[in-house]
């Protein structure tokens, strides 16, 4: 039995998916803004290189998917690699941040499986800002979806400012005006 042989395919993949994953979470660079499109809108999207690493991971596990449904058929075993990968590569499917876009109607941010979310001005309910993990979370008032600028989306302090301009009463530490209900 070669044991250096057998193990050495496990190994790579494992080192494979962990410089990968380091490039989905790795956080965007300082110098990195948001890109301005047409009319005034600015989308704040992920690194070209955490998509690209998004796929290959996602490659990595669909192969470690096809070979445990190839154990499944040869075998009979099999089934719990596969189960786990398929898992997981939905996980990283719905969560994986979306980009954001902002334009004169209000926030929108798209995500690979769950769809869009979006948030008009009007609608912003409460803005929060998490200094320790580099997180802006906008929820809106009506329908309750959130929308979040993660660490690995650009220009943080540009979509701070937008928010500012836009509903500054609904900002950390903005006093807001609430109408008391008129007695009859």
């Amino acid at each position: 039995m070669n044991l250096v042989g057998m193990l050495l395919p496990f190994v790579v993949v494992i080192l494979l998916l962990l410089v990968l994953s380091r490039l989905i979470v790795r956080e965007a660079g300082a110098g990195r803004l948001a890109e301005e499109l047409s009319g005034g809108t600015l989308q704040f999207a992920p690194n070209p290189s955490a998509y690209w690493a998004v796929y290959l991971f996602i490659a990595s596990l669909a192969y470690l998917v096809i070979e445990g449904v190839l154990g499944i058929i040869e075998t009979g075993n099999g089934w719990i690699p596969a189960v786990l990968c398929t898992g997981f590569i939905l996980l990283l499917l719905s969560s994986f941040p979306g980009s954001i876009v902002a334009d004169n109607k209000g926030l929108t941010q798209s995500y690979w499986l769950s769809g869009r979310r979006n948030i008009a001005w009007d609608d912003v309910w409460a803005v929060s800002v998490e200094e320790k993990n580099g997180r802006v979370t906008v929820k809106s008032k009506r329908s309750g979806a959130k929308i979040v600028h993660t660490r690995q989306l650009p220009d943080r302090a540009r979509l701070l400012a937008e928010l500012q301009t836009h509903c500054p009463d609904r900002m950390p530490g903005a006093r807001r005006v609430v109408s008391a209900p008129v007695a009859s």
